[in-house]
């Protein structure tokens, strides 16, 4: 059953970057403290290159 599970939320949430400069509006509408990065990388580079798409989209 945990296995299912698992995949079923790999499906829903690819702990992949976003790149769509509209949710820069949406995090500042919530206004949270703190905003989290969570991914799944297969490298330290794969993971540089996601920190910089979300940076991107943020604006950071």
């Amino acid at each position: 059953m945990k296995k299912n599970v698992l995949f079923h939320i790999m499906k829903i949430d690819m702990h992949k970057p976003f790149s769509d400069v509209d949710v820069k509006k949406l995090i500042n509408l919530i206004d949270p403290q703190y905003v989290i990065y969570e991914f799944i990388t297969r490298s330290l580079e794969e993971l540089d290159e996601y920190i910089t798409i979300q940076n991107k989209a943020l604006k950071i």
